[in-house]
This record gives C-alpha cells, structure tokens and sequence, in this order.
C-alpha cells in the first residue's frame, strides 16, 4: 500500500487521518496482520479493532490532555505556591531556603517558576489549543480494546491483543502482563 498523499497525515483536531492509519498499520506486517488475522477470523470485526487500536497511537495519547485536566493542574500549581508561601514565612523558612549547605539550587527561584506556569497554564486554557474534550488514557484505550475483543470473540485473546498494544505503542507488552493488568481492572475481568 503507497502512503497517502492527502497531505498532513492529521485533521484539525490533531488525529490521525483513516488513510494514513489505514497506511501504517500496512507498514506494520506482521507485527500488526498476524494478530489481527487471528482476531478477525475469531469474530472481532476488522474495522472495529483498527478504531480501537488507534487511540492507543503515541501520537494520540501525548495530546491526551483536556481544559478539565489543565484545570485541575492549575489548581495543584497555585495550592503549591500558597504552600510554598507559608513555608517561606515559616520557622523553618532558614533551613528550606535559606541555609546553603541544605538547601538544593532548585528551590531558590520556587515561587517565580510557579508563577510563570500559572501565567502559562492560564494563556493555554483561554487558547484553542487544549480542547474541552477529554482525550483518552492509555488504560482507557487498552481497556476499551479488550472489552471489544472479549465481547466480539468471546474470550480475551491476551498474546494477539498484547502483540498489537506492543505494535501500536513501542512498549513492550506481554500476554501475562496483559493478563495481569486485566485482573487489576474493575470494568474488565
């Protein structure tokens, strides 16, 4: 299969297209086909699996951050440097900040780098660029896959489904850490 020349392989909203999806997993070979084979000759709709599969893509779980998540980093970051404040008024303020031999470099300039990320943070949400949207996690997708697959085959086919989260990610994973990641996991047993 040629890659597509439709352009950015990514839409608007930072996704990646059908085509080039279609494309790389086309350049996976076996790594990808083998175990997909064998799931869709078990029952799994192809189709299916490849949209399950695509959220667990690198490139979709590193925007996988909303203004709700941002929001609650916010407010960690400005409870930080309250807590930063009442240690610096504190009676320890000498020991934490201002006695050389105990102190880490870092923590000199603690309340101005906060700041500065507060300022940031807060230009971030009022942008287009954090969507309101919450992405999906890596447990999320790895969860909503073997749902499918249990559901579509049957059974939880953890060596085919561990070669493609292996395939999709880049991380190393097997059928027994797969297995075991599954029995720690409320909605899927």
């Amino acid at each position: 299969m040629k890659e597509p020349d439709t352009g950015h392989p990514y839409d608007d909203e930072g996704n990646l297209t059908w085509d080039y999806w279609e494309w790389w997993v086309s350049e996976q070979g076996a790594m990808v086909s083998q175990p997909l084979g064998v799931l869709v000759e078990k029952g799994a709709g192809r189709e299916e699996l490849l949209s399950k599969l695509k959220p667990l893509l690198p490139s979709a779980l590193k925007t996988a951050i909303s203004k709700t998540d941002l929001k609650g980093i916010l407010r960690r970051i400005q409870k930080a440097q309250i807590d930063v404040m009442w240690l610096q008024a504190s009676d320890i303020r000498a020991i934490v900040f201002n006695d050389p031999p105990r102190r880490p470099r870092r923590f000199t300039n603690l309340s101005s780098e906060l700041s500065q990320l507060e300022t940031l943070l807060k230009g971030l949400l009022a942008s287009k660029t954090v969507t309101k949207k919450r992405s999906i996690t890596l447990d999320e997708a790895v969860a909503e896959l073997a749902r499918y697959v249990e559901a579509s085959t049957g059974s939880f086919h953890d060596e085919e489904v561990s070669q493609l989260i292996t395939a999709v990610t880049g991380r190393e994973m097997t059928a027994a850490a797969l297995k075991q990641w599954r029995s720690r996991q409320k909605q899927i047993r």
